[in-house]
């Protein structure tokens, strides 16, 4: 998830770079910096509630218009930066079934049951085992529940990349 990402900044930044010597390049970045505005600023907030669509947008359409006469390696980076887009927002769109997480569940209950029958004779042992599964279940669902929703949270994926695409085209 985060490598498309920053895959998707990166072909665009590559896009900024290849068109220093080109004649339209005022009017290729104005089109670069629109699509990442529009990214940030009204796509991205949906890809918390799953809403974001792989749609094509007109920046998106004007942008793919210009770098078809731009030359083949601006073209070819703005395709990476939609193959990008498109993988970005297909896995924000996936969820973890509830049936997993109840399997989850219950085989990290079961670990801890047999924790504690193999340590039943020594109170000590057993406390000090039921700790450390405790502890690594607890990692591993924070680990689940960060990844099962990755435009979510406080660990949520920012678009810091696009936001540095947006002032490289300023310049």
């Amino acid at each position: 998830m985060r490598a498309a990402v920053i895959d998707e900044a990166s072909a665009l930044q590559t896009v900024l770079d290849e068109s220093e010597t080109l004649p339209g390049r005022n009017e290729l970045l104005d089109a670069v910096a629109a699509h990442a505005r529009r990214t940030v600023e009204e796509e991205w907030p949906l890809l918390s509630s799953s809403a974001a669509t792989t749609d094509r947008t007109p920046e998106i359409n004007r942008l793919r218009t210009l770098s078809s006469t731009a030359g083949e390696s601006v073209h070819a980076a703005v395709v990476k930066a939609l193959e990008s887009r498109d993988v970005r927002i297909r896995d924000g769109q996936m969820t973890m079934p509830r049936s997993r997480w109840g399997i989850v569940i219950l085989l990290g209950i079961l670990t801890l049951i047999s924790i504690g029958a193999l340590h039943g004779d020594a109170p000590r042992g057993r406390a000090l085992a039921l700790t450390l599964v405790t502890l690594a279940i607890s990692f591993c669902f924070l680990v689940l529940v960060v990844n099962a929703r990755p435009f979510v949270g406080d660990y949520a994926i920012k678009p810091e990349g696009l936001l540095q695409v947006i002032e490289n085209a300023r310049r």
